[in-house]
């Protein structure tokens, strides 16, 4: 083989991989990747659980304890999570705790 040709194809599998890199690097998985990392240190970083007097707050917000004194619980469940962003189990918790008080 030529060696001028063999360069040449390495030269063109070097140009091949950056390339490909590159792609991958603005693929919709990357991104999802990157989202995923990005919220998991949020998390790490932001208080696990709200203190007493926040969730009485919370609580005594009136479509909340509205539908807490109906007994809809799941609206309850909805309306905070609309509210505070909280996820589903500890909205959950948070309004039986309520609903016990």
């Amino acid at each position: 083989m030529d060696p001028f040709a063999a360069f040449l194809g390495g030269v063109f599998a070097i140009i091949l991989i950056i390339v490909v890199r590159r792609l991958r690097r603005h693929s919709g998985e990357d991104m999802i990747e990157r989202q995923r990392r990005e919220v998991a240190r949020e998390l790490k970083h932001s208080t696990p659980h709200t203190t007493r007097s926040d969730e009485a707050a919370l609580l005594a917000v009136p479509e909340i304890r509205a539908a807490l004194d109906n007994g809809r619980k799941i609206e309850a469940i909805k309306l905070l999570r609309e509210r505070t962003g909280l996820g589903l189990k500890e909205a959950k918790e948070l309004v039986e705790r309520g609903e016990r008080n």
